[in-house]
């Protein structure tokens, strides 16, 4: 299993990061959790076909972590782009309202026509098969927005968190116990750290307690780019401790 890092940034956009967007490649196949602004482009730079999408799951619905949904629908009804049967939108309660309301806004033009469309409220578990790789996705409620998911991927014997957006809770935790790979992300400095995120500090105490292989730090906001955020975090965690930038990649 590898994690594709398909935005690293946040609503602030600047330089080379971009708003929320990650990809776990599944042999040929990709698992795609949010879909912020830029994500179809940074999909075709990494290679992943929207075409062939067939589950996406979302943390929360904040524009920079959903808003690619849209041109992601628009792109898959132009002549010639051949689709998956069926693309299944995965996430908090509130989100097949918000497929209706891209629906009402966007009509045909977001309408599946040759492919089978659904939304649904997470169920607090999914198992599916990608390109031979049987997957599995927990959730738990996290410290963000009413409603706020953070996801747990298991497959081909390793297991790694995302935490969406998320402030310290008891939900964040279990989703990373014992992974080889904790994503979290890491808004602000510890000094400024506001509720509903969370800092480098927390971040590296969140993977100590739920005991992560590995930590890696995105969501990262312009307040963090003068920080070493890795080595912040590596005084409350000994393990591996990554910074996350657009289009990397990681083995898990």
């Amino acid at each position: 299993m590898e994690w594709i890092v398909l935005g690293s940034g946040t609503a602030v956009s600047r330089g080379p990061r971009s708003p929320a967007g990650y990809a776990a490649r599944l042999g040929s196949a990709h698992l795609v959790f949010d879909t912020g602004p830029a994500k179809l482009l940074r999909m075709g730079e990494a290679g992943i076909s929207f075409e062939r999408l067939t589950d996406i799951f979302y943390t929360h619905l904040h524009p920079d972590h959903v808003a690619d949904l849209v041109a992601i629908l628009f792109a898959r009804n132009n002549p010639g782009v051949e689709c998956s049967e069926r693309l299944t939108l995965w996430g908090p309660e509130a989100l097949p309202a918000h497929l209706e309301s891209l629906r009402a806004a966007h009509g045909r033009w977001v309408e599946a026509r040759h492919y089978r469309l659904e939304a649904l409220a997470f169920p607090g578990e999914a198992r599916g098969e990608a390109d031979g790789h049987p997957w599995r996705v927990s959730s738990r409620p996290v410290a963000h927005t009413p409603g706020a998911l953070g996801y747990r991927l298991e497959a081909d014997g390793r297991a790694l968190a995302y935490s969406g957006d998320t402030g310290p809770c008891p939900g964040i935790v279990a989703l990373c116990r014992d992974v080889d790979l904790a994503v979290l992300e890491c808004s602000f400095p510890d000094e400024e750290a506001v509720e509903g995120h969370l800092s480098p500090g927390r971040c590296g105490r969140i993977a100590r307690e739920a005991g992560a292989r590995r930590l890696l730090l995105t969501h990262l906001y312009p307040a963090c780019e003068a920080l070493d955020v890795a080595a912040l975090a590596r005084r409350e965690f000994d393990g591996e401790v990554l910074v996350a930038g657009d289009l990397m990649r990681v083995a898990v």
